[in-house]
């Protein structure tokens, strides 16, 4: 008998156990919830133990869903890189809505980021002028230097685009600041 197949063999079933123990995606996001609030949530889905157990459109899914509340996410943009494809569009973290305006954008776009002048490494854009202009005066922003970014963002370099809280937000690493 083949000692290379019985191993192989072996191989294949505890890896069929082991994932027949693991969590659903649902149970997976319930304590994620449950666990995390929106200072600490994007770092909690970056740990290893939720990497290694969602898949990258489980992934998406849940920052579709939650990327409004997420908090310090410029914190974690060498991460986030990491898990995002080179090029957009990321179609499991955008809602229907989100995909048909994501569909619209122009080839080449112009971008607003409003930030502090020393934290100009962000991944979140407005196509709005005011609501960009709006978040570099924004309390939670602790901007010491309230600073507006204008930016050129190919269409194939946008991630994302999201829709709530009015804020016509795209999601970028790529932005050409001007």
């Amino acid at each position: 008998m083949n000692t290379y197949l019985a191993t192989d063999k072996h191989r294949r079933q505890g890896t069929g156990l082991k994932k027949s123990r693991q969590m659903s995606f649902e149970k997976l996001y319930e304590l994620l919830m449950r666990s995390t609030e929106g200072s600490n949530r994007l770092e909690c889905m970056l740990h290893p133990f939720f990497r290694r157990n969602l898949t990258d459109d489980q992934f998406f899914t849940i920052l579709r869903d939650e990327w409004e509340g997420l908090h310090n996410v410029s914190d974690s943009v060498e991460e986030l890189q990491e898990i995002f494809p080179l090029y957009g569009p990321v179609r499991s973290m955008m809602t229907p809505e989100e995909n048909d305006a994501y569909d619209a954008l122009f080839d080449i776009n112009i971008a607003y980021r409003g930030c502090d002048a020393g934290w100009l490494d962000g991944v979140s854009y407005s196509l709005n002028k005011k609501v960009a202009n709006w978040f570099a005066f924004y309390v939670l922003t602790h901007a010491e230097e309230p600073t507006l970014i204008t930016a050129y963002v190919r269409k194939d370099l946008i991630m994302a685009v999201k829709l709530r809280r009015n804020e016509e937000e795209i999601i970028t690493f790529c932005p050409d600041i001007q």
